[in-house]
């Protein structure tokens, strides 16, 4: 139930993360906002000291709150839980392993007033080395929201704000039976096609993001882009979702012949996890039939 006395609430998911948690803590302690707010963590079933990192900012933050949103594995149900347990009218989600920008908090919370669905722009030098920069060059999410899956726009979950009442009518986030990413994309398209606005980036507030920074990470990341692209074509092809371009072996074997330093590798590592991705998201959808 929302309280008038809360006017916004931080929900962020996190599991494991107690070595780059502080970061984003700091980021949110160092916020100036004359409004009423609090900061949920719903944490989705942390075994490191997780829980004790976030246990030193009591003092540091407003009204924190750890949820225990250990039931179900997923950032979408995870922040499903987190608002839950919320009491403010606005809702901004962020992840544990990233950072906000001085002013993030007022700017999203002020574009809230005037738009249903806000999200902020996207930063990628402040905590990544060249290297990782390198291997991933785009620079989405800077005025405008991300339109890579040949559909509707959609935005990061990290940088996304939403009014409670919107996300209450639509329903939140998806739960899925099968493990997924992009859970962000669907909620955004869902609410399109409601009948609501698509995201309103506001230029004040910039979340900056963090990449991958080992050859497994990078894997790990192609292997959930493709399994949570696939499960969102399946969504959405009948609603004019574009066909998704497949990852052969020749792809990759072909990525593995232009290996020239660690920037090549890890590229490598990304598709070889797309076309992992791709396989296992198959078998999980034979195996549900």
């Amino acid at each position: 139930m929302s309280d008038t006395a809360t006017e916004l609430s931080v929900v962020i998911a996190s599991k494991n993360e107690a070595r780059r948690f502080g970061v984003m803590l700091d980021s949110l302690a160092r916020q100036s906002w004359n409004g009423n707010w609090e900061v949920i963590v719903a944490d989705n079933g942390s075994t490191d000291s997780t829980l004790g990192v976030i246990e030193s900012y009591s003092n540091r933050l407003p009204r924190l709150t750890v949820v225990d949103a250990s039931a179900e594995p997923g950032c979408g149900p995870a922040r499903n839980r987190g608002v839950e347990r919320s009491m403010g009218s606005k809702i901004l989600f962020v992840d544990a392993d990233d950072e906000i920008s001085d002013g993030y908090v007022a700017a999203m919370a002020v574009a809230l007033d005037t738009a249903e669905l806000v999200c902020a722009r996207i930063g990628f030098d402040r905590l990544n080395s060249s290297w990782a920069q390198s291997v991933w060059e785009q620079r989405w999410q800077q005025d405008r929201p991300l339109s890579n899956f040949g559909f509707l726009p959609y935005a990061g979950s990290g940088t996304l704000g939403i009014r409670r009442s919107l996300f209450e009518l639509i329903g939140g986030f998806r739960h899925y039976q099968r493990p997924s990413q992009f859970e962000e994309a669907d909620l955004c398209w869902r609410i399109q096609l409601a009948d609501h606005p698509a995201p309103v980036v506001v230029p004040g507030a910039v979340l900056h993001y963090r990449l991958p920074s080992t050859l497994r990470a990078w894997y790990r990341r192609g292997r959930n882009y493709a399994g949570g692209q696939l499960l969102l074509y399946e969504l959405y092809r009948d609603r004019g979702m574009r066909q998704i371009r497949q990852i052969s072996i020749r792809d990759v074997a072909g990525s593995v012949r232009r290996i020239r330093n660690r920037r090549d590798l890890a590229r490598t590592a990304h598709l070889l996890g797309r076309l992992v991705g791709q396989r296992s998201h198959a078998a999980l959808a034979d195996a549900t039939l």
